[in-house]
């Protein structure tokens, strides 16, 4: 008994979309074998347009007439089943054969789960500024590189992840080095160098920053990296992070360790990253709040200002701290390419048991038990989706004495105003050539009566591998 020619192609037809599909998952591996797949796939695919159109002719007496379109659907079905055989076989050695694709860098993946990145990224600026506390007035940075840096990151399994990140201007160092262990339930365990969970702004990558430089009152505020385990847990609209690190500048060993924290909550729609700019445009509205906090207790700096402080006046191998105590808050909205963000800190600083030993600083520091505030509010527009990002920053606020992330130095006043505009051109979705315009106007110093002014401009590209 004869088939239904009309049938039997468009079953036939069915089963080759199917093989489209099955090859183009293939297709990234570059395999001469699936190259070749597609290449049958058409050919069937043509023939079978020809057959359909000739049986289409034909009507009602192609079951009476049309031997030859039978004979040649015969030889399509065999040419299919011989394909399918082929496409099993060529899926089982991608699975087990290493593939490489680009993807924020070049990723290797293997079999059961194990990927490799390389990626990276370079920035290089060129900086002027004018400062009326300065002869000359008119600063010119001149060209310099601000970032550059090698990324190694991937898993090893379906469990376990990682991170190395190395710096390479200047002094070569390493950034991140971190290791992370899923545990179930949407909690997992990092170990290993990374940034303190403290403050929206700092934990933004370099990479996505809208303006060239992050507040100078934020700069003042937030920790750096540090040594240390991190507990962190993802459940539906809440993310949170806990963490305990050696509590010493730049991760060195302290036998006082810190403890930091951080929650957020997608208060409206999907929950926001630290990343700012709402660089793919969020069609429904979303409002994500977070909040967090860092306890410390690092050692005295041996100077502040020019003021010499005795770390261990007792002498008895325990040196003196400084126990602070900060938190910060934040609030993120976003909708088609508008993202405003505001976020408000404190920190206190209890510095009673160096001033022991050294009351000349306390005029410097700002008192025994300094009380420091901060807000940093921000506006980013996408004008041109995916190409071009604007945007506005005002930022005001106290400027500690005591920073957690290099040596400490006195700030050129004790509180400061910033106001700052921002152009960034995007390729590819990527951070490419970004300008920015800074205004700041310091208070007085320790001692002084008067503050000054600066004006600053960065124009900054970023080469990402």
């Amino acid at each position: 008994m004869r088939f239904d020619a009309r049938v039997e192609i468009a079953r036939m037809r069915a089963e080759l979309e199917e093989l489209r599909t099955r090859v183009a998952e293939l297709g990234t591996t570059g395999d001469d074998a699936a190259r070749r797949q597609v290449a049958l796939i058409e050919a069937i695919a043509g023939r079978l347009e020809a057959l359909e159109q000739e049986a289409a002719g034909q009507g009602e007496a192609i079951g009476a007439v049309s031997d030859r379109v039978d004979r040649d659907l015969e030889a399509q079905t065999l040419a299919l089943g011989a394909l399918r055989a082929e496409i099993e076989a060529t899926s089982q050695r991608a699975g087990q054969g290493a593939t490489v694709e680009h993807d924020g860098g070049f990723r290797f993946r293997a079999a059961d789960g194990y990927t490799l990145r390389l990626g990276g990224y370079t920035q290089a600026r060129w900086s002027g500024g004018r400062r009326d506390d300065v002869e000359p007035s008119w600063q010119a940075g001149g060209f310099a590189f601000r970032r550059t840096r090698v990324i190694f990151d991937g898993a090893l399994g379906p469990r376990v992840t990682f991170r190395t990140m190395i710096e390479l201007v200047a002094t070569p160092l390493l950034w991140d080095g971190w290791a992370e262990v899923t545990l179930g339930h949407g909690v997992s365990l990092r170990g290993g160098r990374d940034k303190v969970p403290f403050t929206r702004s700092f934990l933004a990558g370099a990479t996505s920053l809208t303006f060239t430089e992050r507040a100078v009152v934020l700069d003042q505020f937030r920790w750096g990296r540090d040594l240390g385990v991190q507990l962190r847990g993802a459940h539906g609209a809440v993310e949170w992070v806990l963490g305990v690190g050696n509590g010493a500048v730049d991760g060195a060993v302290d036998r006082m360790p810190s403890v930091a924290g951080r929650v957020t909550y997608a208060a409206l729609g999907k929950l926001i990253a630290a990343n700012p700019g709402d660089i793919k445009g969020t069609k429904a509205t979303a409002v994500t709040i977070g909040v967090d906090g860092v306890i410390d207790a690092p050692t005295v700096p041996g100077t502040v200002g020019t003021v010499m402080i005795d770390p261990d006046p007792e002498k008895n191998g325990t040196p003196t701290r400084v126990k602070v105590q900060a938190a910060s808050a934040d609030v993120t909205m976003r909708r088609r390419g508008l993202e405003v963000s505001v976020e408000a800190l404190v920190r206190r600083d209890d510095w009673r048991d160096a001033l022991r030993t050294a009351p000349a600083a306390e005029a410097i520091v700002g008192g025994a038990e300094p009380v420091a505030m901060g807000v940093v509010g921000e506006v980013t527009y996408m004008l041109a989706p995916g190409k071009l990002l604007a945007g506005a920053r005002v930022a005001a606020g106290d400027l500690p004495v005591l920073s957690m992330r290099q040596a400490t130095t006195v700030p050129r006043g004790e509180d400061v105003v910033e106001a700052a505009l921002t152009g960034m051109w995007l390729h590819q979705g990527r951070r490419t050539v970004n300008v920015t315009y800074t205004f700041l106007d310091y208070g007085p110093p320790a001692g002084a009566t008067a503050g000054s002014r600066e004006h600053r401009l960065v124009v900054e590209a970023q080469l990402n591998l």
